[in-house]
């Protein structure tokens, strides 16, 4: 782990690369390569809804710990008193993730249980965040499967961590200072009350509180 000191000096190395690569004007750069392009979910497409939540061993296709409704106007916070009522009205929304959405969580579970790191790279407007709280909320399902039954999903138990119990730990969302709120909000939309606990956390880099990583 570098200390603060070596921070301070990486930081001051990669200042002193851009400045010098500003100082020399424009750079020639060598004609792109053709790159060739996978979505990475390929082997998923003929997949349904259905066969995936039968690969998870869910009972129905709603997500583990979610909410089984929204609210239709966008005005409640699910985790108050009348965020709940609105769940349980019959105006709120039927809360089912798309089949697009369920391919990525499972290639992200997938990808977790085989210890192979993924990029997420979806546009936007397509639902990463739900995506991206839905991972979370298999972890869980996934690790408390494997605690009280002894084993996962055969999917997930013929893996390369199949073996091991996922450890109960912290998940931890990193985003910029503007986006705390929306983040603390869409979990409160997706996530059962109760369940869960969210703890936001607003800090600062700046040069004189930076420590070691």
């Amino acid at each position: 782990m570098p200390s603060a000191h070596d921070a301070e000096l990486m930081l001051a190395r990669i200042t002193e690369v851009i400045e010098a690569a500003e100082a020399e004007g424009d750079v020639e750069l060598e004609p792109a390569q053709p790159i060739e392009w996978a979505e990475g979910v390929e082997a998923y497409k003929k997949l349904t809804i259905d066969a995936m939540r039968t690969a998870f061993a869910l009972p129905s296709e709603h997500f583990p710990f979610f909410n089984k409704t929204t609210d239709s106007t966008g005005n409640e916070d699910p985790w108050t008193e009348s965020g709940r009522q609105a769940l349980a009205s019959p105006n709120a929304a039927d809360l089912k993730p798309f089949w697009h959405q369920w391919v990525g969580v499972l290639k992200i579970v997938d990808n977790m249980m085989g210890r192979k790191n993924l990029m997420l790279m979806d546009q936007v407007g397509v639902g990463k965040t739900l995506q991206a709280v839905g991972t979370l909320a298999m972890y869980e399902w996934l690790r408390v499967n494997k605690e009280k039954r002894g084993q996962y999903p055969i999917r997930f138990e013929q893996s390369a961590r199949g073996s091991e119990a996922l450890p109960r730990r912290f998940h931890v969302v990193v985003c910029t200072p503007n986006l705390i709120q929306q983040w603390t909000s869409e979990m409160h939309r997706y996530l059962e009350y109760g369940l869960f606990t969210i703890l936001p956390y607003l800090g600062t880099c700046a040069a004189d509180t930076r420590g070691g990583f």
